[in-house]
């Protein structure tokens, strides 16, 4: 589709039919026109796309937009550039559930999808002297074996909205956006009052392999550096479909240090919880469910986290106080 055949009533539309929609709901291909709209009618977020991908563009003038163009999610091109955007709204894990794929061969299909599009886009422009730049965009992080695509998430493109002038179909979509992104903000809310931790030193974790929870993660023993322990507050499904919460505290098992090990296995005694591993990513945790099946707002969250007996101990052993506000 050309976008420049879309007019403002239409994307309205479009805008109308993703609001009703849930958060975690895949409407990839109505995300792609709205992007695809702004990108050819707001010269400011093509610009800054641009920038964050290493390119200062001189000409932003005759830009043609298209979208599902030789299955291309996105594709912005004019004398001096094509930009490929492969939008992968939903995330694979529920693509694939219902499958024997395992994440090995996901990741492959994946790289031969990418290569598949970049010699088709570098084959065209082949002589043209074109710039040729290519973005694989999700909810979260993704990490790309493939180093001539550049990994971008919905939050990035939030962030440049956010610079925009406002205007009616920015602020919609922007409320939209947001509204991926609220559990994560909910959770560091409550994680800010009740620790008493700068939101700075609270992590989230964008690179989940996909969209059904989120992880928020609080550097413990070796604070302000690569961390190798943490307290981890987990959501494994989308809000919408109330599933399970716990908090954990993770050790990366590789480079504990020895207060790391002995923090875990005091807090494992405590609970009277055996300590779990994972040979995956040599991590070793203990959990501490929180609920399923649960209501999910602010005040959960900050009930739950202060009635957390793994919260408690962890608070105590580590002295935790309000100087690391």
């Amino acid at each position: 589709m050309n976008i420049a055949e879309l007019n403002e009533k239409e994307i309205n539309t479009i805008l109308q039919k993703l609001k009703n929609a849930t958060p975690f709901e895949s409407k990839e291909t109505i995300h792609s026109r709205i992007i695809a709209y702004f990108l050819l009618n707001q010269p400011e977020f093509l610009k800054q796309i641009l920038g964050k991908l290493g390119y200062k563009a001189k000409n932003l003038q005759q830009i043609s937009v298209k979208t599902e163009e030789n299955h291309i999610d996105i594709m912005v091109e004019n004398k001096d550039f094509v930009l490929v955007i492969e939008n992968k709204y939903k995330d694979r894990n529920r693509e694939n559930q219902n499958t024997n794929t395992t994440k090995k061969e996901d990741d492959r299909k994946l790289g031969e999808q990418l290569e598949r599009y970049e010699n088709l886009i570098m084959k065209k422009e082949f002589n043209t002297g074109k710039q040729c730049l290519f973005v694989y965009l999700r909810p979260f992080l993704h990490r790309l074996k493939n180093k001539n695509w550049k990994a971008f998430t919905y939050k990035d493109f939030l962030e440049i909205l956010k610079t925009l002038n406002p205007d009616g179909l920015v602020n919609e979509y922007k409320d939209i956006l947001e509204e991926i992104y609220k559990p994560q903000k909910i959770c560091i809310t409550a994680l800010k009052e009740v620790l008493n931790f700068k939101e700075e030193n609270i992590c989230v974790d964008d690179q989940r392999e996909d969209i059904n929870g989120y992880s928020i993660e609080i550097p413990l023993n070796n604070f302000n550096n690569d961390y190798n322990s943490f307290i981890q507050f987990e959501h494994f499904e989308p809000v919408e479909k109330r599933g399970k919460v716990t908090i954990n505290l993770v050790v990366n098992e590789e480079y504990k240090t020895v207060d790391d090990k002995n923090l875990l296995e005091t807090v494992s005694n405590k609970l009277k919880r055996k300590i779990k591993s994972s040979k995956q990513n040599e991590y070793k945790w203990v959990r501490e469910s929180v609920c399923k099946n649960c209501d999910f707002s602010e005040e959960f969250v900050r009930k739950q986290i202060k009635n957390s007996r793994m919260i408690d101990i962890i608070k105590k052993e580590l002295h935790l106080s309000d100087d690391r506000k």
